[in-house]
């Protein structure tokens, strides 16, 4: 056990009696039946302002406190508030990811520059070439698609489906659509990568990705008509490129990109504002009615439109 480790857990554990309201678990669809409870990073049901998935940005949960990137080592690896891991043998831990050390002399091992922050050898993800910190890549068995490095069978979700891992869902226009579970997504939402410019690479609504204004990068959201179109927490929301289910949230922090960064803030109706994409928050408590980059680089602004962008 790592020292960072043992420390969190020790700290936590002397708090839990007196900090938290009675915890119960999640339910089959990772909900909680309690008003103002969300599911945590551990299937647990929390308060949402107490729930560390959805209160850390950009670090990981270790018992439910926040381990920023700058605190991690190999025994708390992890961002965008999925639970900590500790890092396999033969691997660092570089903002949030685990790196294998030898990526630089073993060619034969799984080698994908820039497939995380700081690049470096981390896993393959090819179908033909997948595998996990290093070890030697193989092709997957027909109908297999490497999720995370591991070759598995698709599921069946679709998009805007709830889902706990990538292989929970389907393909989409031929394209396998992955798992987002952070804090903007409640029970998780199957979706994929999209092009903002391209309206055929998303059968929903294609939204900017805040860190990524001038490429290619988008997520695709299930589009929507009225709320009853949408799962429990999250409701139709207009959006820059369309109506889409949108997490509801409670907390600022909830208002963040897929990468786990806060981007917007949430307004009084419950839903997320001033991120680009976004409707412009009201400016009436004096904050910025939009955050985040525009596509020219700069800070975002509040269009004719009343969208941030």
């Amino acid at each position: 056990m790592g020292p960072l480790f043992a420390a969190v857990i020790a700290a936590y554990s002397c708090k839990l009696v007196q900090d938290y309201d009675p915890l119960f678990q999640c339910n089959a669809a990772r909900g909680c039946a309690t008003d103002g409870y969300v599911c945590g990073y551990d299937n647990v049901c929390r308060p949402i302002e107490r729930d560390c998935k959805s209160n850390c940005d950009g670090g990981c949960c270790l018992g439910n406190q926040c381990v920023s990137l700058g605190q991690q080592d190999e025994s708390a690896c992890g961002y965008g508030g999925a639970a900590c891991a500790q890092c396999p043998g033969g691997s660092n831990c570089r903002r949030g990811v685990c790196v294998n050390l030898n990526c630089d002399t073993s060619p034969d091992q799984c080698y994908l520059p820039g497939a995380n922050p700081d690049g470096g050898c981390v896993q393959g993800l090819a179908d033909t070439r997948c595998g996990n910190y290093g070890v030697i890549c193989r092709a997957c068995d027909v109908g297999q698609h490497c999720y995370a490095g591991d070759c598995s069978f698709p599921g069946t979700g679709q998009l805007g489906d709830p889902c706990q891992r990538s292989s929970d869902c389907g393909i989409q226009s031929g394209v396998y659509l992955d798992c987002y579970n952070a804090a903007p997504f409640p029970a998780g939402y199957c979706s994929r990568f999209c092009d903002p410019n391209l309206s055929s690479s998303c059968d929903g609504v294609c939204l900017p990705m805040a860190e990524n204004q001038t490429g290619q990068g988008g997520v695709c959201y299930g589009g929507c008509r009225s709320d009853l179109d949408c799962r429990d927490q999250y409701s139709c929301q207009r959006l820059s490129a369309g109506y889409a289910c949108v997490g509801r949230c409670v907390t600022d922090a909830q208002c963040r990109s897929i990468d786990g960064y806060r981007t917007g803030r949430c307004g009084n109706d419950g839903l997320c504002c001033g991120g680009p994409g976004f409707p412009c928050c009201s400016g009436l408590d004096g904050l910025p009615r939009c955050l985040g980059l525009g596509a020219d680089g700069g800070t975002a602004q509040c269009d004719d439109f009343g969208f941030c962008n």
